[in-house]
């Protein structure tokens, strides 16, 4: 619950396809955690494969040493998070490798832990999102019906509201 938690905060502060494309090196992370972890195989194409993903990430970043103070973006361009600044696309992408560095580790976790019922994990993943789910709408006093929202949160909803 945690990776999706946070693919939709970084989806607040970049466009879709760029934190998309930054969850989704979550396979790449789970063979490497995997490999590390589990003693699974890595061979040498794999090891090529998470470079060239890893080269994509960094040119889907934007870093300001490669790119400049706007992220090789002109001014009102390219904009697609509804928070999206130049200053808050780092957040975002972080907030986007984070997610997926989680959704790996929880996906080797049900690797490792394969002697435990299918069921039992469904209920616990289930049982941990609802208890994660709250525990940060009281963090983030997002009540359904409360009209002091996170301004992310404010954002999102003005958007459909007015759209």
């Amino acid at each position: 619950s945690l990776s999706v938690a946070l693919i939709f905060f970084a989806v607040a502060f970049l466009p879709l396809g760029d934190a998309s494309a930054l969850f989704f090196l979550s396979p790449l992370l789970t063979a490497i955690l995997a490999a590390v972890w589990l003693g699974q195989p890595w061979g040498v194409l794999d090891c090529l494969a998470g470079v060239v993903s890893f080269g994509g990430v960094i040119l889907l970043t934007k870093p300001f040493g490669l790119f400049g103070g706007n992220g090789g973006e002109e001014e009102g361009g390219g904009k697609g998070g509804l928070l999206e600044t130049s200053n808050t696309r780092p957040i975002g992408s972080a907030l986007a490798l984070i997610g997926a560095f989680s959704s790996a580790f929880a996906m080797t976790l049900v690797q490792k832990l394969k002697q435990v019922p299918f069921m039992t994990l469904v209920f616990s993943f289930g049982l941990q999102s609802c208890l994660f789910s709250s525990a940060l709408m009281v963090l983030l006093s997002v009540v359904p019906g409360s009209s002091e929202l996170p301004p992310g949160v404010a954002v999102t909803w003005g958007a459909r509201e007015g759209g």
